[in-house]
């Protein structure tokens, strides 16, 4: 969008007059009247409870000088103040950053204009309604339903059986192959063409059964993080296409045209911010019973490219050596020659002493103020010990991202790289099991 457009937003725009991709952005405003993806063009625009423009901030220089109120970013205090003398100096306050100072002043329309100085040159100019009324967001409270934390432990890699698996098996698995699906229903990648690999099957506890009480299990599958295969041109526009009642001619993309028709009535498909596929599949007690299943092959087509290693290579191979890490152990290597046909048991136990249980996870304090949430960050959280938490696999309680929070709700589950074999750049990740969500950061 041009400069000159962007310079001209002001308060009181009706939301529908925004110019270009906004008005649309304005539909998908979040609880605080926030537009969504507008960094990138340096502003944040806020709207009213009616809709309208309340407040816009300008922070990144544009591409050519840009006069907004006779001012621009980057100018320097003096420019600043022989083009708007009424700018008057407002007091200090502990927000404000070194260097960094506050100069204010009311346009002829009424607006405030409030210009962010660091280093004797405009950083940020903010034109905003003084008596505008914003959303008020739902409070974030704690739900007293949910009073338990589990951490999730794995046992020693082994063999698994294909049926009557028995009770060290009971809890679920890492890695392996997942339970009770026709091979028609395994989630396939719409980027290659091969299947997803099965990352682990976690047989989940009451309480984060958030799907239904029939529904015990969870199978999570990803696409491929390790390799970098190129994606697949004929299939990703086989997925791209509306779905047809009549299978293609080629022999590959007939096997796709069956799964996409033998879909599992249970799944639910993520992507991540690389844009990386994820499946998740709720299961009932009589899947997460039943037999192993095994990966699909597809046959021989000049459309497909070479098959992921993961399905004949053995893990430690294909995983570059990833170690697993259990609390309190040295980390353990995985076996050097076993791949699919192994698994890691899990099994679940009680957190202790967690006082994050119930309450939707946040990082800053205000979002926390009516849950009683402690991020696991604070100065609150060195009196708690909550960084015993650390490096945990767990559903629920005091939630570890390595960056930023997800916006989830506290049924969820924190997973390390190691819980499914991921690649998240030594990081975690978290999946909100009501909304079926995902989300990582690298370390």
């Amino acid at each position: 969008m041009k400069p000159s457009t962007l310079a001209t937003l002001r308060p009181s725009l009706p939301a529908h007059a925004l110019p270009g991709s906004l008005a649309a952005l304005a539909a998908q405003a979040d609880a605080d009247g926030y537009l969504p993806d507008t960094y990138e063009q340096g502003l944040r625009i806020r709207l009213e409870r009616g809709a309208t423009v309340g407040s816009v901030r300008f922070f990144r220089p544009f591409a050519t000088e840009q006069a907004i109120e006779k001012l621009h970013l980057s100018m320097s205090y003096t420019a600043a103040i022989a083009a708007q003398p009424l700018l008057e100096p407002l007091p200090p306050n502990d927000e404000h950053h070194p260097g960094e100072r506050q100069c204010q002043m009311f346009t002829a329309e009424g607006h405030e204009l409030r210009v962010t100085f660091r280093d004797d040159a405009i950083q940020a100019l903010q034109i905003s309604l003084p008596n505008a009324v914003y959303p008020t967001p739902p409070k974030l409270l704690a739900d007293p339903s949910l009073t338990v934390a589990y951490d999730l432990l794995r046992d020693a890699q082994r063999l698994q059986p294909t049926s009557e698996r028995g009770a060290e098996w009971a809890g679920g698995w890492s890695l392996g192959l997942p339970p009770g699906l026709r091979t028609s229903q395994w989630p396939m990648s719409e980027a290659l063409g091969h299947p997803l690999r099965h990352a682990f099957t976690l047989h989940v506890p009451p309480e984060y059964r958030t799907q239904g009480e029939a529904l015990v299990a969870l199978s999570v599958f990803v696409d491929d993080q390790f390799e970098e295969l190129s994606g697949n041109e004929a299939v990703q526009a086989f997925y791209a296409a509306p779905a047809s009642e009549t299978p293609p001619s080629d022999p590959a993309l007939r096997v796709l045209w069956q799964h996409t028709r033998d879909r599992h009535p249970r799944r639910f498909d993520m992507q991540d911010i690389l844009g990386t596929h994820y499946a998740a599949l709720w299961l009932t007690q009589a899947e997460f019973d039943g037999a192993l299943c095994p990966p699909p092959r597809l046959p021989a087509s000049e459309l497909l490219g070479p098959e992921p290693a993961w399905l004949t290579q053995p893990y430690p191979r294909y995983f570059y050596d990833m170690p697993v890490r259990e609390p309190g152990q040295p980390p353990v290597a995985l076996l050097a020659d076993a791949g699919l046909e192994t698994a890691l048991p899990i099994r679940t136990r009680v957190r202790e002493g967690d006082p994050n249980v119930g309450k939707p996870p946040r990082e800053w304090e205000h979002e926390c103020v009516d849950s009683g949430y402690v991020p696991a960050f604070s100065e609150q959280a060195e009196g708690l010990d909550l960084e015993r938490f650390f490096g945990l696999n767990h559903l629920g309680g005091t939630m570890m991202p390595e960056q930023g929070y997800p916006d989830f709700g506290p049924r969820y589950l924190g997973c390390e790289e190691d819980f499914g074999g991921f690649n998240f750049g030594g990081g975690t990740a978290q999946f909100d099991l009501a909304l079926m969500q995902m989300d990582w950061a690298c370390g």
